[in-house]
């Protein structure tokens, strides 16, 4: 059965008893967990406890596997990444795509949809500068132009001379008395 296959059984039993399937899922751990200390009640008390030890140890036993397993599978996770992105180191990997990897995406895989979304982001604001560019009036530089002569200066209002003052001070420099 596929991951999916197995959370839909729970869910469909769990909606069968009218729970969530998280409810559902610990009703039956602790059903388990009675069941198998519901036989001892005639035992004396030192077997007794033998057996809740035995109990303990094997739940402790899959915890320590489950635990070999993540870190098995995060250490290939690890591997396959550098395998793919062999520059890239772990601080250069931004929070979202952590935050991708723990929800159980693979690292490799979240980083190279970042990188996809990056790009096409980076791209689509590119064309967009491109289109307003295109649109937009010239920057205006007053050096692009050709400075003023001591005729042209002596012909203008006063107006003019004040609306041009910068300018004319640069042509100024161009001239020779």
């Amino acid at each position: 059965m596929t991951q999916k296959q197995i959370y839909d059984a729970v869910c469909d039993l769990a909606d069968d008893e009218s729970v969530s399937p998280e409810e559902y899922i610990l009703a039956l751990i602790k059903k388990r967990n009675d069941s198998v200390l519901e036989g001892t009640d005639g035992l004396p008390e030192e077997i007794r406890t033998r057996l809740a030890g035995a109990e303990n140890a094997r739940r402790e036993a899959r915890e320590i596997k489950r635990r070999d397993r993540d870190e098995q599978a995060m250490k290939s996770d690890i591997e396959q990444f550098r395998e793919y992105f062999p520059g890239v180191s772990a601080d250069m990997i931004p929070a979202e795509v952590w935050n991708e990897a723990a929800g159980g995406i693979p690292l490799a895989y979240a980083y190279a949809l970042y990188i996809r979304v990056k790009a096409e982001n980076d791209d689509k604001a590119a064309e967009i500068n491109r289109y307003n560019e295109e649109r937009s009036l010239p920057v205006g530089n007053d050096e692009s132009e050709a400075p003023y002569s001591k005729e042209d200066v002596e012909g203008m209002t006063p107006s003019a001379v004040r609306k041009n003052y910068k300018k004319i001070l640069n042509s100024i420099k161009s001239w020779k008395f």
